[in-house]
């Protein structure tokens, strides 16, 4: 079904399919090259149409606004009052597939850093409506399909401060009687006569005699963003809300959290008189349990900043204590939060996982391209670096705990690392060298910043990358409790293996995988096989929506902090499952695949063996193959043919020991 059939679905109201998210909102990132630059972020403006909003993250430049309404050169700014502007070389065009660029440094400038956020026009999501003001009270007309949550309008004919209405103006109590403006800090003040005392509906919106949105003779834009409360419409079942414009009271010395019922990727935040609109996303970085979540504010032309302000969790965001631009004592606040992708289970391995050496040295003057390509936005990545006889561990990162994102990193600022070795028990970027230089502010591969440790090498250093997609990865950040508890996972799927570390202390990795059960557990770092005991997983299975945690502290000591990664079987792309093995024989595990797997991991159970990891950039070949050890930092290992290919999945050959294994395969 092509993407405006699935939305004509989802508008009908006769269920079914929707869109998935991925479809109508996207964050891109990219490096200027003063030239003409095309982004391909797979969304339909030039026939749905839609907006895209433009900021140079390391400078002032930027938050330029176009859309496919007004015409593709024709921008105005969220920090201003100015008129709209004509710029031949800012977004020269819109295409099915994203946007393209010219050499303005407001949108590409050379070795500057930009982030563009696309809103697609979409039924219950986004709409953008023109209209010419009469100076009376007046509806104007929308096709958001729904009551708006949020309306920003813009006079574009001349200067004027920007109008905005949200549902969450006033604690949502009659919100029709507030406004604000999005390029200044004021409060949403009273002013009967801005919307006539008038809620939107689902059909229209009301101005009255103000010169910010109804000024006789004068042109001005609308957009429109929908808000979601079981009502949404997307996805593959037509049920999923992936938008909510709501509101919060801070609480100063006490953290607050704010249930979404899904997780964000985009999030807008407006308190009090003398507050930023602050504007965060899970591309540039909002990282669990760090320093350095990185954010933009709407109403100045200032560069990205970096604090700690949220944590992102699997149902919502918590505002985290004692920051009063988001979380004043008593204060009120709104926010319109976006839902993170994809919705659909993957049916391609290549897009949602790849291994790669790096595609330039690090002195390559091409600093807009990753130093690993993936082609997808990399949520896991395990690094590995392998030169003659170092040994080094392989490196586990991700984006919800953050890598060593954003400007301030560029700029030559330390920023403390959160990987975690595979091979020890040790904690969050302890001296991990070169793992703690891993970005993730990235759209389609991971980076590393000047410091980094090691030289590269095209033949020896290398990456295994995942993205997180329904069925068959997810990744949770915690914090324990000492007790037994669920914790909510979104991997819309039971998970049939898990990976748990401590992050903040010395802590064997804790493995569950569904071919030993819940009253077993393994150790990443150890060559041990399966130990029987309840208090890693209270001997209960994971179900599709949470997983089970007793009261080891390696996965669930009080107050301290954890890391979970999931893996789930999707056919044809992924598969766990158990074999068994005789030495001297040749044993085929047939994973459903097209084609060989090209990436093995294979651990013995039944008695002790080292955990082998295998990817077909080194080789999977019939013969002597390359391979390493996860649980020990040694050199690569080439003396041995432990492993041939096969059609469907891989051969164990002869020099297994015998026994009963788990497997994890990627085709």
């Amino acid at each position: 079904m092509t993407a405006s059939k699935i939305v004509a679905v989802a508008a009908s109201g006769v269920g079914g399919a929707g869109p998935d998210i991925d479809e109508v909102f996207n964050t891109s990132l990219w490096d200027g090259n003063d030239g003409s630059r095309t982004v391909t972020n797979n969304i339909d403006l030039s026939g749905e149409g839609g907006m895209v909003w433009v900021k140079r993250r390391d400078g002032g430049h930027g938050h330029r606004l176009v859309d496919t309404t007004r015409g593709v050169t024709k921008a105005i700014e969220s920090y201003d009052t100015t008129a709209e502007a004509t710029e031949s070389t800012g977004l020269t065009n819109f295409s099915s597939t994203g946007f393209t660029l010219g050499g303005s440094a407001h949108y590409n400038g050379v070795n500057q850093r930009y982030v563009g956020w696309t809103f697609r026009k979409c039924k219950k999501f986004f709409d953008i409506v023109q209209y010419t003001g009469n100076g009376s009270i007046r509806n104007i007309s929308h096709n958001l399909g729904s009551v708006p949550g949020a309306i920003f309008i813009k006079k574009t004919s001349g200067a004027q401060n920007w109008c905005v209405y949200h549902r969450g103006a006033n604690n949502g109590s009659s919100p029709e009687n507030r406004y604000a403006r999005l390029n200044q800090t004021i409060a949403f003040s009273q002013d009967t006569n801005m919307f006539n005392s008038t809620a939107p509906t689902t059909t229209s919106f009301t101005v009255s005699t103000d010169t910010d949105n109804n000024q006789s003779g004068q042109t001005y834009i609308a957009y429109l963003f929908a808000h979601h409360n079981n009502n949404g419409g997307f996805g593959p079942d037509g049920d999923k809300d992936v938008i909510k414009c709501g509101y919060y009271t801070g609480a100063a010395s006490s953290n607050v959290s704010v249930d979404l019922g899904f997780e964000p990727q985009w999030i807008l935040i407006k308190g009090p008189a003398n507050n930023n609109w602050a504007m965060f996303d899970v591309m540039r970085g909002v990282a669990t349990g760090t320093s350095t979540d990185f954010y933009l504010l709407a109403d100045t032309a200032g560069a990205e900043v970096a604090a700690n302000r949220l944590e992102i969790n699997p149902t919502g965001f918590t505002i985290n204590q004692n920051h009063g631009d988001v979380n004043g004592n008593s204060d009120p606040y709104v926010y319109i939060a976006i839902r993170r992708g994809p919705f659909n289970v993957p049916d391609d391995a290549t897009k949602v996982f790849k291994t790669v050496v790096p595609l330039y040295n690090k002195n390559d003057s091409q600093a807009d391209i990753p130093y690993w390509t993936s082609g997808f936005p990399v949520d896991t990545a395990m690094h590995r670096y392998n030169s003659g006889d170092n040994g080094v561990s392989h490196m586990l990162a991700n984006r919800v705990t953050g890598g060593s994102n954003g400007v301030s990193v560029e700029g030559g600022a330390s920023v403390t690392g959160r990987s975690l070795k595979t091979a020890t028990t040790g904690s969050e970027g302890d001296s991990h060298n070169y793992g703690n230089s891993l970005q993730f502010d990235r759209t389609n591969g991971i980076h590393t910043n000047v410091g980094y440790g090691y030289a590269l090498n095209s033949s020896e250093d290398f990456t295994h990358m995942w993205r997180r997609a329904p069925g068959y990865h997810d990744v949770v950040a915690y914090t324990g409790t000492g007790s037994n508890r669920t914790v909510t996972h979104n991997l819309e799927a039971v998970p049939e293996m898990m990976w748990v570390k401590k992050r903040n202390g010395s802590k064997s990795w804790r493995v569950y995988h569904s071919g030993s059960g819940a009253g077993e557990v393994l150790y990443l770092d150890l060559t041990s096989g399966d130990i029987t005991t309840s208090t890693p997983w209270n001997n209960t299975a994971p179900t599709s929506s949470v997983f089970t945690l007793g009261t080891d502290d390696g996965v669930n000591g009080s107050g301290n902090t954890y890391i979970a990664y999931l893996f789930a079987t999707v056919a044809g792309v992924s598969k766990l499952g158990t074999f068994s093995h005789t030495n001297n024989s040749a044993t085929n595990v047939d994973c459903g695949f097209s084609s060989s797997a090209r990436f093995i991991i294979t651990k013995q159970i039944d008695g002790s063996d080292d955990w082998y990891i295998y990817n077909s950039e080194r080789g999977i070949v019939a013969g002597n193959d390359r391979f390493f050890h996860l649980n020990e930092a040694q050199p690569e290992l080439f003396n041995a043919d432990r492993i041939d290919p096969l059609s469907s999945g891989f051969t164990v050959t002869g020099t297994y020991n015998t026994g009963t294994y788990i497997f994890y395969a990627v085709a």
